[in-house]
Protein backbone atom coordinates (compact mmCIF):
# COMPACT_ATOMS: atom_id res chain seq x y z
CA UNK A 1 0.00 0.00 0.00
CA UNK A 2 2.73 2.31 0.37
CA UNK A 3 4.58 1.70 -2.18
CA UNK A 4 1.21 2.52 -4.25
CA UNK A 5 0.88 5.47 -2.78
CA UNK A 6 4.41 7.09 -3.65
CA UNK A 7 4.60 5.85 -6.72
CA UNK A 8 0.98 7.70 -7.39
CA UNK A 9 1.97 10.56 -6.08
CA UNK A 10 5.80 10.74 -7.40
CA UNK A 11 5.30 9.40 -11.59
CA UNK A 12 2.16 10.62 -13.12
CA UNK A 13 1.95 7.42 -15.32
CA UNK A 14 2.64 4.98 -12.87
CA UNK A 15 -0.51 6.50 -11.06
CA UNK A 16 -2.72 6.06 -13.88
CA UNK A 17 -1.51 2.12 -13.46
CA UNK A 18 -2.33 2.27 -10.35
CA UNK A 19 -5.98 4.01 -10.46
CA UNK A 20 -7.29 1.50 -13.14
CA UNK A 21 -6.20 -1.15 -11.07
CA UNK A 22 -7.91 0.33 -7.90
CA UNK A 23 -10.94 0.87 -10.18
CA UNK A 24 -11.37 -2.39 -11.78
CA UNK A 25 -10.95 -4.34 -8.19
CA UNK A 26 -13.38 -1.81 -6.62
CA UNK A 27 -15.67 -2.26 -9.54
CA UNK A 28 -15.57 -6.10 -8.90
CA UNK A 29 -16.31 -5.89 -5.01
CA UNK A 30 -19.26 -4.86 -2.76
CA UNK A 31 -17.98 -2.80 0.13
CA UNK A 32 -14.19 -3.35 -1.21
CA UNK A 33 -13.16 -0.90 1.84
CA UNK A 34 -13.35 -3.82 4.34
CA UNK A 35 -11.81 -6.19 2.13
CA UNK A 36 -8.21 -5.22 3.41
CA UNK A 37 -8.78 -5.84 7.58
CA UNK A 38 -11.18 -8.45 6.85
CA UNK A 39 -8.14 -9.87 4.79
CA UNK A 40 -5.48 -8.83 7.36
CA UNK A 41 -7.69 -10.76 10.94
CA UNK A 42 -7.58 -13.74 8.43
CA UNK A 43 -3.97 -13.87 7.72
CA UNK A 44 -3.32 -13.39 11.31
CA UNK A 45 -5.15 -16.05 12.43
CA UNK A 46 -3.66 -18.45 10.06
CA UNK A 47 -0.14 -16.99 11.20
CA UNK A 48 -0.79 -17.43 14.93
CA UNK A 49 -1.73 -21.02 14.20
CA UNK A 50 0.78 -22.18 11.97
CA UNK A 51 3.39 -20.39 14.67
CA UNK A 52 1.44 -22.52 17.07
CA UNK A 53 1.46 -25.41 15.92
CA UNK A 54 5.41 -25.27 14.55
CA UNK A 55 6.10 -24.40 18.23
CA UNK A 56 4.09 -27.33 19.25
CA UNK A 57 5.89 -29.78 17.75
CA UNK A 58 8.96 -28.42 18.68
CA UNK A 59 8.35 -28.35 22.12
CA UNK A 60 6.31 -31.95 22.27
CA UNK A 61 9.06 -33.36 19.85
CA UNK A 62 6.13 -34.44 17.45
CA UNK A 63 7.39 -33.26 13.68
CA UNK A 64 4.03 -34.25 11.90
CA UNK A 65 2.61 -30.23 14.05
CA UNK A 66 5.77 -28.83 12.77
CA UNK A 67 4.96 -29.86 9.50
CA UNK A 68 0.96 -29.44 9.45
CA UNK A 69 2.41 -25.72 10.80
CA UNK A 70 4.07 -25.19 7.34
CA UNK A 71 1.70 -27.17 5.45
CA UNK A 72 -1.14 -25.16 7.21
CA UNK A 73 1.14 -21.69 5.60
CA UNK A 74 1.40 -22.32 2.61
CA UNK A 75 -2.36 -23.86 1.56
CA UNK A 76 -3.11 -20.05 2.67
CA UNK A 77 0.06 -18.80 0.33
CA UNK A 78 -1.40 -21.13 -2.60
CA UNK A 79 -4.83 -18.92 -2.29
CA UNK A 80 -3.30 -15.71 -3.14
CA UNK A 81 -0.87 -17.30 -5.43
CA UNK A 82 -3.29 -18.96 -7.75
CA UNK A 83 -5.67 -15.65 -7.51
CA UNK A 84 -2.33 -13.67 -8.70
CA UNK A 85 -1.68 -16.26 -11.04
CA UNK A 86 -4.78 -16.65 -12.69
CA UNK A 87 -5.03 -12.75 -13.01
CA UNK A 88 -8.64 -13.47 -10.82
CA UNK A 89 -8.01 -9.60 -9.03
CA UNK A 90 -10.11 -7.00 -10.87
CA UNK A 91 -12.17 -9.98 -12.74
CA UNK A 92 -13.77 -11.44 -9.20
CA UNK A 93 -14.93 -9.77 -6.61
CA UNK A 94 -11.82 -9.78 -3.60
CA UNK A 95 -14.54 -11.52 -1.35
CA UNK A 96 -14.47 -15.15 -3.24
CA UNK A 97 -10.71 -14.87 -2.24
CA UNK A 98 -11.43 -13.92 1.30
CA UNK A 99 -13.52 -16.92 1.04
CA UNK A 100 -11.55 -18.94 0.03
CA UNK A 101 -9.23 -18.36 2.89
CA UNK A 102 -11.69 -18.49 5.24
CA UNK A 103 -11.99 -22.36 6.29
CA UNK A 104 -7.53 -22.18 7.37
CA UNK A 105 -8.81 -19.37 9.74
CA UNK A 106 -11.21 -21.66 10.85
CA UNK A 107 -8.59 -24.65 11.67
CA UNK A 108 -5.80 -21.90 12.48
CA UNK A 109 -8.35 -20.77 15.65
CA UNK A 110 -9.50 -24.96 16.76
CA UNK A 111 -5.43 -25.59 16.04
CA UNK A 112 -3.98 -22.78 18.49
CA UNK A 113 -7.01 -23.59 20.58
CA UNK A 114 -6.04 -27.39 20.66
CA UNK A 115 -2.14 -26.69 21.29
CA UNK A 116 -3.20 -24.35 23.94
CA UNK A 117 -4.69 -27.19 26.18
CA UNK A 118 -2.94 -29.62 24.83
CA UNK A 119 0.74 -27.76 26.07
CA UNK A 120 3.63 -29.77 27.98
CA UNK A 121 3.53 -28.83 31.60
CA UNK A 122 6.89 -27.04 32.70
CA UNK A 123 8.92 -29.59 34.82
CA UNK A 124 12.93 -30.17 35.55
CA UNK A 125 14.75 -30.56 32.44
CA UNK A 126 15.20 -33.54 30.87
CA UNK A 127 18.71 -34.53 30.73
CA UNK A 128 20.71 -34.61 27.29
CA UNK A 129 20.19 -38.60 26.84
CA UNK A 130 16.59 -38.05 27.21
CA UNK A 131 15.98 -35.59 24.89
CA UNK A 132 17.77 -37.44 21.85
CA UNK A 133 14.13 -40.00 22.44
CA UNK A 134 11.03 -39.30 20.53
CA UNK A 135 8.42 -38.16 22.92
CA UNK A 136 6.98 -41.69 23.47
CA UNK A 137 9.95 -43.17 24.90
CA UNK A 138 10.77 -40.24 27.26
CA UNK A 139 7.02 -40.25 28.79
CA UNK A 140 7.65 -44.32 29.16
CA UNK A 141 10.32 -43.98 30.87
Amino acid sequence: GMASSAAFFMAPAVSDIIMIANLQVAATTPAVWLCGPVERVLAMLCHVGSRVLTCYGVARGHYRYFALGFVLLSAVDTVAGWAHLTNSIGTISMWWIEFAILPFAFISWYATLWCIRHWPEKGPPLPAAEMALPFEQREAA
